[in-house]
């Protein structure tokens, strides 16, 4: 039973933390709304997704450059 709670907080830290940084995004709809869980429906905001990813690579491409 510790091994399910584990995986349930796990669950709950990293949606967590996908919407602080903005790449799940959460909308009020109206309950039993197709895709929706406590009354809100969350998707997945593909344009700062790939804005962050862009940023990560541009830092770990500077950070690797010779003489950088």
């Amino acid at each position: 039973m510790k091994i399910v709670w584990m995986h349930v907080r796990i669950f709950l830290c990293l949606t967590s933390l996908l919407i602080l940084l903005g790449i799940v995004t959460v909308s009020p709809c109206a309950w039993g709304e197709k895709c929706s869980l406590f009354g809100r429906k969350y998707h997945w905001d593909e344009g700062r997704l790939e804005e962050l990813t862009d940023k990560v690579r541009n830092t770990v491409c500077r950070r690797l450059k010779p003489g950088a």
